[in-house]
This record gives C-alpha cells, structure tokens and sequence, in this order.
C-alpha cells in the first residue's frame, strides 16, 4: 500500500491528525505497513520453500517404492493386448501359467493392473467353508467386506479344497489403505464356517507398496 505523495514530501516528519479523539502518527502508519509487507513476503517464501521440499520428499519415496515394488513383483505381458500384470512373489509363481499358483494355505497376494490393485484373498483347506464376508481387524480398526456368492471362486485342489475372491481397490479402497497402513492385520472369512489367519509382514509390505505406486495411496 502506498500513501498519498503529499505525505512522500514529508515522510521525515511527523505528521498528526485528530480523528475519534486519538492521534494518528502517520510515519508510524508508513513503517508498519512496509514491515507487515515484508513479512507476508516472507511467510509466502517460507511457503514456497516447504511446499518444494514435500514435492522432494514424495519424489524421493516414491522412487524407493518403485525399487522395493520392482523387488517385491513379478510382471507379465498379454501377448494380444499389451497389458501389464503384476504378481506378488511371495504367493504368486512366475512360471507364466496363467492361472493363480499358491504357495501358501492362507492367500493374501496382491496384483497390480494398471492403477488397480487387487488382493486374492483365500485358504487352502480340508473342508469348505462356503465365505460370503471377510472381517479384518487391522491395528484394533474393525471393518468388513462382502461377496456376492458368485465373487467367491471355489475348487478341490492337491486332495483339498480352496476358495477365493478378489478384493479390488475400484470397490474397496478404504479397507485396503486401512490394512496397509497397519502393523497387525487379522482377517476371518466368514460363511457356513468360519476360518482365520494373520496377515505376514510381507502381505502387508506388498499390498502397501502397490497402493503407493497406483497412487490409492
């Protein structure tokens, strides 16, 4: 804000007016406008300044996420299409066999199409337990997550039987980011009999890796 150029010729002296009963010293009035001025200036550098270093910072993680993701996936390519899938190592083969080979009794593997995420969530057991809803408790948060009957793949595999069903980051984001932000992670499917187990360290390191690199996250 600039004054009036009459006051520019007197800007050494003081100049007084009276108005409402007070006295209003117009050089005073000069110097608090050009300091308030040159703090705004300041706050809007120091602004300036941390927005640049947040900028730096996700930059920097996220470029440590998709070494980790690169460490943590396999890929495949459609021959027809082009598409990109990818597949967690810890459950998924990377035999190509386009079908989902487990390694483990209790599935919790995470793939990435696109910006997509989603986690095949199942067991491999002795009897069926015909699962329409997982809960999961994750760090003491409780959620839930339901399936139409016919979500739930169900199979007689190696002289048992699995089930599983996709939970996908399109439809149930909220519950993945919730999981994968978490240190303890239980999940209990639930039908004509229940089953549970813990999510692993490594369950949760390659959901959460997945979120952040398609950006759910």
């Amino acid at each position: 804000m600039k004054l009036p150029a009459i006051y520019k010729k007197f800007k050494y002296m003081t100049i007084v007016k009276k108005f409402s009963g007070e006295t209003i010293d117009f050089s005073e009035v000069e110097k608090r406008i050009t300091e308030n001025e040159e703090k705004i200036k300041q706050e809007e550098a120091k602004k300036r300044a941390e927005e640049e270093a947040e900028k730096q910072k996700i930059a920097q993680e996220r470029e440590k996420n998709e070494e980790l993701f690169n460490e943590l996936f396999w890929s495949k390519k459609d021959s027809i299409t082009g598409d990109i899938t990818y597949y967690s190592k810890s459950e998924l083969s990377d035999s190509g066999n386009e079908d989902i080979i487990l390694k483990q009794n209790n599935v919790f593997a995470t793939e990435v199409v696109g910006d997509s995420v989603i986690v095949m969530a199942g067991f491999q057991k002795e009897d069926w337990c015909f699962f329409e809803s997982i809960d999961y408790n994750a760090d003491g948060e409780i959620g839930k997550i339901e399936f139409g009957y016919n979500d739930v793949n169900r199979q007689t595999y190696m002289g048992g039987i699995f089930e599983i069903a996709p939970i996908m980051s399109l439809l149930n984001k909220s519950d993945l980011v919730k999981i994968a932000n978490s240190k303890s992670v239980t999940i209990r499917f639930n039908g004509d009999n229940s089953y549970s187990f813990d999510l692993t360290e490594q369950q949760i390191k390659e959901l959460r890796c997945a979120m952040i690199k398609t950006g759910n996250m």
